[in-house]
């Protein structure tokens, strides 16, 4: 597995305000212990993921030499299954074949709204 380059994450250039702000102390408190505990979690899930992907590769790596899709041990298996991702539509190739880009664009649906909550450990301040 190829060694990827970590993006380091600087806390002092975050948008988001600190914690300090929050008027009421009891809270202040509650959101530093809770956040201490969440990017202690988020570190051992990341090795853990990491781990799990190093298996994985190593299992898959074991089906192919042998032209199985899988095997089992007792309670525990491996099911390796090849996938092709789905079709996707080129708006270079709807231009180059002779779409209006303005008919393109009124084709475009409207982005629907979602929530992300997410856990950020920043590397220096």
């Amino acid at each position: 597995m190829a060694e990827e380059k970590k993006l380091l994450r600087s806390a002092g250039n975050s948008k988001l305000p600190m914690a300090s702000e929050i008027p009421d102390e009891d809270t202040f408190q509650e959101v530093r212990v809770l956040l201490k505990k969440a990017v202690k979690l988020r570190e051992t899930i990341s090795e853990k993921e990491d781990e799990l992907s190093d298996i994985k590769e190593k299992l898959q790596t074991i089906c192919e030499a042998f032209n199985m899709r899988g095997f089992r041990q007792g309670l525990v298996g491996f099911q390796y299954d090849g996938f092709v991702t789905r079709k996707s539509l080129s708006k270079e190739a709807l231009l180059a074949a002779g779409v209006a880009a303005q008919t393109i664009e009124d084709c475009y649906l409207p982005g629907t709204p979602f929530v992300s909550a997410k856990i950020i450990a920043f590397d220096f301040e």
